[in-house]
């Protein structure tokens, strides 16, 4: 087990322990106001960002608007607004509460998310969007202490076992797995030298892990790891890998990024076999200077929804939204789509919380981690929410395509393995 998730497990123990004690001081005390029981309250318990009156959830969206992860925060809040302006328009959650949003700049430093959240959680209900696998780290301590839930924009395993997040989408260990899992099926490992590219952060941490797990349930070996900083010009990097004669190369990068790894590989001509988690692919990159390189070259392992295949049902949804609010001028591409189905992850809590008599901060947590299986009818795979959580264990493998909105091409849909089956949160 990594010393990360070491730390998270402890925390997570920490945590129970509070609210069990909670609990039990509520019960106690015969409470049932909604504030501490498990028992629905009479009436509709309502705080901070919710106006009965007027059937209104605020939700806040803390994402990057400046740096160089704007446009990345901006695709995904995107989807976020796709997906909640469409049910507005079809009457809201269960028909009549309607969502709108505050959102504010993290510029994606853990200390700008710090103070925007601080200034704008007395005006929200929860959290629609908190994105990186760095903000969400800063931030997670504010969340437990003021009873603050959030939908987290980073696939990252830690967050499956923490009772205040609302993730999505099979996590980052998981798309590693099942990428080297499809490499052994279709290429093998057999005399072959697997190396890692990775950011060198948290994000950078998921995608290790991941990779190594995957060397021990399927029998390679990782032969060195390369390591960079945002904005590296990837010399180094490049080098280290081609000079360990690195036949697939494990890549957790994002959009910042991958163009200077893919470059620098192909003017020294290094040629392995990437397998790129989602982040690390951008639309522009189908029509840019390195296109046959990466469609020669790359994988990115991300969901099937991102086939944008009109015979999966979420699919259909999804761009079905967007025309009715006339925004076909807005890509679905990975990012957007993470937004759309975290949104729709979103949904199916306050669902639950409504369900509950409890929209209160507190009430929206407790229904976080009430027992209970999200859809996203074939768009992504469910994930299953309660004590033990599961997330999806399934991924698509694409690469540089010609879709307009994705860039992207099917490789293969619906991957899993048995060695994603095994891996544990």
């Amino acid at each position: 087990m990594s010393t990360r998730k070491i730390v998270r497990v402890i925390a997570l123990l920490c945590a129970m322990v509070l609210v069990l004690a909670a609990c039990a001081s509520s019960e106690d005390s015969g409470d049932d106001d909604g504030g501490g029981s498990s028992e629905k309250p009479a009436t509709l318990q309502t705080g901070a960002g919710v106006d009965e009156a007027n059937k209104t959830i605020t939700l806040g969206i803390l994402t990057p608007q400046t740096t160089a992860f704007a446009a990345l925060g901006t695709q995904v809040t995107n989807g976020n607004k796709i997906f909640f302006d469409a049910l507005n328009e079809a009457g809201g959650i269960n028909g009549e509460w309607t969502i709108e949003f505050v959102e504010a700049d993290t510029e994606y430093t853990g200390d700008k998310a710090r103070t925007e959240y601080q200034r704008i959680k007395g005006d929200v209900a929860a959290f629609a969007q908190i994105l990186g696998t760095e903000v969400t780290n800063n931030l997670l301590p504010l969340l437990e202490e003021d009873q603050y839930g959030g939908a987290v924009a980073t696939l990252d395993g830690e967050w499956v076992i923490e009772p205040n997040l609302i993730p999505a989408l099979a996590p980052y260990q998981i798309e590693m797995i099942n990428g080297a899992a499809y490499y052994e099926d279709t290429e093998g490992f057999d005399g072959k030298n697997a190396c890692v590219l990775r950011q060198d952060d948290s994000y950078g941490d998921a995608g290790q892990e991941g990779a190594d797990f995957a060397a021990t349930e399927l029998g390679f070996e990782i032969k060195t790891s390369a390591s960079f900083a945002t904005g590296d010009d990837m010399t180094a990097q490049i080098q280290q890998l081609q000079d360990a004669d690195c036949d697939v190369v494990f890549q957790a990068s994002t959009l910042i990024d991958s163009p200077s790894a893919w470059g620098r590989a192909e003017a020294v001509g290094f040629a392995p076999r990437w397998i790129g988690l989602g982040p690390a692919w951008s639309s522009s990159f189908a029509t840019g200077d390195q296109a046959q390189y990466i469609k020669d070259n790359v994988w990115i392992m991300a969901e099937d929804g991102a086939s944008l295949d009109t015979s999966i049902q979420g699919v259909q949804k999804m761009l079905d939204d967007r025309a009715s609010l006339g925004r076909e001028d807005v890509p679905i591409n990975l990012f957007s789509l993470f937004g759309y189905i975290s949104a729709w992850s979103t949904q199916q809590i306050l669902s639950t919380a409504l369900e509950n008599n409890d929209i209160t901060p507190a009430g929206i947590v407790r229904a976080i981690n009430q027992e209970q299986t999200l859809s996203f009818e074939g768009a992504a795979g469910d994930y299953e929410f309660g004590p033990d959580r599961n997330p999806p264990r399934v991924n698509a493998v694409f690469t540089a395509g010609d879709d307009p909105d994705t860039g992207l091409e099917t490789v293969e849909l619906s991957v899993t393995s048995d060695a994603a089956e095994a891996y544990s949160f």
